[in-house]
This record gives C-alpha cells, sequence and structure tokens, in this order.
C-alpha cells in the first residue's frame, strides 16, 4: 500500500447488489457511497464532497456493479500521477459483439457530438483478444480517449479542472473523457487490471425515486 497517497473510493450507487457489497467491503481504503441518486447527481456530490475533504488526495470512480480487488486497485495506484482505468469485458456490447469487446477505446465520438446521441460502433472499443496480445508482448500501460470507469483513478488537481456533467442524464464517463480531451488531459488503461462486470442491468434494480436518497461514509482503519 502507497503511505504517501490517500485516495477516497466513490461509489455512484442506484442499485444494491449483494455481490458487489461483498467485494466492496474487502478493500481496505475509505468509501463514499452515493445511494440512489440520479447519475448526474450522484457524481456532483460525489465530486462536492472529496473537493471539501483535502485530506484525500486520489478519487477512485468505483461504479456499483463493478467487482474490483484490493490488488487489482494497489496497481493502479502505482500511477499515482495520471488519470488511470483498469478496464472489463463491455457489458452493453450488441449481440454480434457480445463478449468480445472491452470498455476502453483509442478514439472517442467528436466533442461536438452530445454523448446521449452517439452509438456503440462510433467508439471503436478495443477487442479483448488485442488486449490479450498488448499484454503477451509486455504493452502494459496506454494512452486511451476513453474509459468505462471500470474503475478509474483521478488525481486530486484533475479534479478540481474537470467537474462531472452528464448527457441528459446519462454517459458521465463519456462527457468525462471529451472534457479531459478538451482540457489536453492524457487518461491511460493499465491492461493487466482487467476487473468485472455483474450482469445487473434490469431496470427493477434501479432504486432511484423508490428509496431515500443516502450518503454513506466508511472509513477505514488500516
Amino acid at each position: 500500500m502507497n503511505t504517501d497517497i490517500k485516495p477516497l473510493i466513490f461509489i455512484p450507487s442506484a442499485r444494491d447488489l449483494p455481490e458487489f457489497e461483498e467485494y466492496t467491503k474487502k478493500l481496505n481504503y475509505d468509501k463514499l457511497w452515493i445511494k440512489y441518486h440520479p447519475q448526474e447527481e450522484a457524481y456532483v456530490v460525489g465530486r462536492n464532497w472529496f473537493l471539501e475533504h483535502s485530506e484525500y488526495t486520489h478519487l477512485i470512480i468505483l461504479p456499483d456493479d463493478l467487482l474490483l480487488e484490493q490488488s487489482q486497485l494497489e496497481t493502479l495506484l502505482q500511477h499515482s500521477d495520471m488519470v488511470m482505468s483498469g478496464w472489463c469485458i463491455h457489458g452493453k456490447s450488441p449481440q454480434d459483439r457480445k463478449g468480445l469487446d472491452s470498455n476502453v477505446s483509442f478514439s472517442l465520438p467528436s466533442i461536438f457530438t452530445p454523448p446521449m446521441l452517439t452509438v456503440y460502433e462510433s467508439y471503436d472499443f478495443i477487442p479483448i483478444n488485442e488486449i490479450k496480445n498488448y499484454i503477451r508482448a509486455h504493452w502494459v500501460a496506454a494512452t486511451i480517449k476513453f474509459s468505462g470507469f471500470a474503475p478509474t483513478i483521478i488525481p486530486r488537481e484533475i479534479v478540481q479542472q474537470v467537474p462531472f456533467r452528464a448527457s441528459h442524464g446519462c454517459c458521465v464517463d463519456t462527457c468525462f473523457s471529451q472534457d479531459l480531451l478538451i482540457h489536453k488531459i492524457n487518461q491511460f488503461v493499465n491492461f493487466r487490471v482487467q476487473t468485472k462486470e455483474i450482469e445487473a442491468t434490469s431496470p427493477e434494480l434501479i432504486q432511484v425515486g423508490k428509496k431515500e436518497k443516502e450518503i454513506r461514509y466508511e472509513h477505514e482503519s488500516v
């Protein structure tokens, strides 16, 4: 564990997924759960809380359907001076690409296109077999243009520069990638950090508007 940094795990959570909760409680860093908020609101609230607590050096975005291990988190934190992500199998790919693509890309739709209007093909997601080839060739990390937060670690100074926003209530990850590009800030992926996304897309799992909004802070004594 790197003692020079103090990260905060930020969990925007619209669902209650026992498998995710079981995994996440094993992570040895402080956690901020923003429960049952609309997507954009959750990210804004989480960012503001982080900025108000200057003891934290990095914001770790951990979506509530992503299984992350402590060793993977430590690997990402080795790149503490940059925006660094892991990757997973794309969970929302069309049927003919199911299980074949990652959620990261070397390209990005035009910054002039509202993310809500983009289509899957416009991202040109990196195929998983390509990533396996990179790993075999010892190509550990690369500059990317889009990351689907699987997860993503952001240094404080970049959180300060780039607010979170949505496109008509969705696509915070795409908006963030567009804004990094506008600010000429690079983002990276570590190909060794493959995380697992839980298949939890059923609409009835979403508790926004059903349960009272909640902000939960968990302090780890490590």
